[in-house]
């Protein structure tokens, strides 16, 4: 099953919407999102950076990268499959440090 992702950054919290290309799968949107990522980082400009990773961990799920700026760091969000209901299945992520930057000195 492919899964298509898209994200709203508002505010610091990035909106996932998942949606499959297969019809057999398909659910209405119902105007809400999958999953909230908030700024768990308490910097600023959690989310101005956002990027599909494609699937960094070989898994067969498509990885979520967003950056903090303020924080010099970027948070990988590795997708996996989770059984919510009985033949149901939505992917979700998990948080993980991989980068950490250096601040870019000023001229």
């Amino acid at each position: 099953m492919k899964l298509t992702t898209l994200l709203v950054m508002v505010l610091g919290i990035a909106s996932v919407i998942l949606a499959c290309t297969s019809a057999v799968s398909a659910v209405p949107f119902d105007g809400e999102s999958d999953v909230d990522i908030s700024d768990h980082t308490g910097a600023t400009s959690f989310g101005v950076s956002v990027a599909s990773a494609g699937d960094l961990n070989n898994d067969g799920y498509t990885d979520l990268v967003i950056g903090a700026r303020g924080a010099n760091k970027a948070f990988v969000y590795y997708s996996y499959f989770v059984t919510l209901q009985a033949n149901q299945q939505r992917a979700v992520a998990r948080p993980q440090t991989v980068w950490k930057t250096k601040p870019t000195p000023s001229a």
